[in-house]
């Protein structure tokens, strides 16, 4: 069958053999097809993740006001807990969005400065360093100078690597570290409650 398809295909000419077409044309078919490429993130889309970076600077700074308000040390806590969730969701939103961008990474290094750097070193102030007077004073600065100087290391290392940061963190990240403070004055607060 293949050599008569063969014998067929050849003109009278003696033209070289073809193989006969099987496809038949398609209406509103393009002469090349057409290519799959990935959507491209709009400007709106950016919104999503730098909105949620805002909203847990927000939330550190509720914390600092109601850490002012005597008895309300607990409820100060949780706000600074919620910004540490708000910081892990807009990471992972960046990345399912592809809306990774520098912006983004100096945005959220100043808000975890404020909430996790400036909030808690003043709840633990009002919390228990006031009464030790300037030496209270002294660890909240402490505190709050090496908070920042983790956020521009972290800053430095980032724009170092062409790939981002890495994978793994070096030394304590500061929402841990802030977490870490939240969780003793979490705990007094659970103590203090069910005591009374």
């Amino acid at each position: 069958r293949v050599a008569n398809l063969a014998t067929a295909s050849r003109g009278r000419a003696g033209a070289p053999a073809t193989w006969p077409s099987t496809s038949l044309p398609i209406r509103g078919a393009t002469k090349y097809p057409r290519r799959m490429t990935a959507k491209s993130p709009t400007r709106a889309m950016y919104l999503i993740p730098n909105s949620i970076t805002l909203m847990a600077m927000a939330s550190g700074l509720v914390a600092v006001t109601v850490a002012m308000q005597p008895g309300a040390h607990g409820k100060a806590a949780a706000f600074i807990m919620l910004a540490a969730v708000l910081d892990l969701l807009d990471g992972r939103v960046a990345r399912m969005t592809n809306t990774q961008s520098e912006f983004g990474v100096q945005l959220d290094s100043l808000s975890d400065a404020i909430a996790f750097g400036v909030a808690p070193a003043l709840l633990m102030y009002a919390f228990s360093l006031e009464a030790v007077g300037v030496m209270g004073l002294a660890a909240c600065c402490v505190y709050t100078a090496c908070a920042i100087v983790r956020l521009a290391r972290f800053n430095v290392a980032a724009a170092e690597e062409h790939d981002g940061p890495g994978r793994f963190m070096t030394g304590l990240s500061v929402p841990v570290s802030a977490a870490i403070l939240m969780s003793i004055v979490g705990i007094d607060a659970t103590t203090t409650a069910s005591f009374s």
